[in-house]
């Protein structure tokens, strides 16, 4: 069984914030709600594995599939499903319009169903939230 789910929200920070924070993989976990930990390089690199650690304490691995400018796809894996994410990131003028899709498969993914309608808003209100503190890193540095 596959599902997808979307969702969308502009954000008041420019593309290059949303785009650091989405490629900052060792602070994936500070807002999505699905991982407690993951490990491995600062530097995101396409096809790179890293370790994860998902809700209930599953163990898997993630993933950057694709990095460019205004689209960064992911994917993740644990015992019984794979998910996919795309985050496609469009300048509005006052901020950044931020586009967010799922794609989940598998037995596990056939279990989660009923939350996976609401989880793209989900993430996207998280990552909107911990903008702030990753834009004032960002300056700071």
């Amino acid at each position: 069984m596959t599902s997808t789910a979307t969702g969308a929200r502009t954000v008041p920070f420019s593309r290059a914030q949303v785009h650091a924070l989405l490629l900052d993989a060792l602070r994936l976990p500070e807002w999505n709600p699905a991982f407690l930990a993951i490990a491995g390089s600062r530097t995101p690199t396409v096809g790179e594995d890293y370790d994860l650690r998902t809700l209930p304490n599953l163990r898997g691995t993630f993933r950057y599939t694709e990095i460019t400018a205004d689209r960064v796809r992911m994917e993740w894996t644990v015992p019984g499903m794979r998910e996919h994410c795309e985050w496609v990131l469009r300048d509005t003028g006052t901020g950044t319009r931020v586009d967010h899709a799922v794609t989940r498969s598998g037995p596990l993914a056939a279990v989660l169903r009923h939350s996976l309608a609401d989880l793209p808003g989900l993430r996207l209100d998280r990552l909107a939230e911990t903008l702030p503190s990753a834009a004032a890193a960002t300056i700071g540095a």
